[in-house]
């Protein structure tokens, strides 16, 4: 059978070893599951978009956006953000409901913001039930597909979340709090199809940010997450509004880059990889 790689990060990775003579070995055939062995390091494991980078807490923080905004809302612009338990949810977990119907979510979010705002599922991720909701009767379709127990996206918790009106959007990577890579997810020229995440747009493009005084900047906005949350790699999604104010949206400690290989090639992503091999082999 061919070789089916689902993470093409992996590879990168690989060849990051192969330029700095790290062995390595592939324990699966289709090269998904990946050991690194660093002279005088313990062997590093990476599965699918896992890495030995974080606790298993930093991991879970990180996943739960209720639990990141209520862990850094105060140390860095993150749009407003409230989360309702399923009130339909089934009896042995009413100690979490926090509302007892539909309408009082409704109601509670009409009290504490104004539309257009964002409804998403507190454990999402790549776009999927994100919605955009300019009237009360968006919210309504929102919250019946987020709590849908027959969907594959469903989510216990929903999201109600202050909408920053974007005039770019970006991913920053970090390891050990150095900004490594940093890009745009640009939709000039694309097509929306339905999905808000912007590099899951038609003909979307990650265009990697070279300039300096950016980059600084990008870097010296993130700076307050490190001290509160011990993340050691991870992707920030960040938006830049019309005002030029940053904010941070969430974190993933498990950041895809297919679309940015797409975009770019595999180079810059070695490149990147090799900077983190070489941080671990300097200390």
């Amino acid at each position: 059978m061919p070789l089916v790689q689902q993470y093409p990060a992996l590879q990168c990775l690989a060849t990051a070893c192969d330029n700095l003579n790290i062995p390595y070995r592939y324990l699966d055939r289709h090269h998904n599951f990946i050991e690194v062995k660093p002279a005088g390091s313990l062997s590093l494991f990476f599965a699918n978009a896992a890495t030995p980078f974080n606790s298993d807490v930093v991991n879970r923080i990180c996943a739960d956006k209720e639990f990141t905004y209520l862990l850094l809302n105060e140390v860095i612009a993150m749009p407003a953000t409230l989360g309702f338990f399923n009130p339909d949810s089934l009896d042995i977990y009413e100690l979490y409901r926090n509302v007892k119907s539909r309408t009082e979510i409704i109601e509670t979010i009409q009290q504490n913001f104004s539309w257009p705002l964002i409804m998403k599922r507190n454990a999402g991720q790549q776009g999927n039930n994100v919605f955009l909701c300019p009237t009360e009767k968006d919210l309504h379709r929102a919250l019946k597909k987020i709590y849908n127990p027959k969907s594959q996206q469903y989510d216990y918790v929903a999201l109600a979340q202050e909408y920053i009106k974007p005039k770019a959007e970006y991913r920053l990577i970090f390891f050990r709090e150095k900004l490594l890579l940093a890009y745009e997810k640009s939709i000039v020229g694309a097509t929306f199809n339905g999905n808000l995440s912007p590099l899951h747009w038609d003909q979307a493009q990650a265009i990697p940010i070279e300039d300096q005084a950016q980059l600084a900047a990008l870097a010296d906005f993130a700076q307050p997450i490190f001290a509160p949350l011990p993340v050691t790699f991870a992707g920030l999604d960040v938006i830049e509004d019309e005002q030029g104010k940053l904010w941070l949206i969430e974190i993933n400690t498990r950041p895809g880059f297919k679309f940015f290989i797409h975009s770019n090639g595999e180079q810059p992503l070695i490149e990147m990889y090799e900077k983190i091999l070489q941080a671990i082999l300097a200390h």
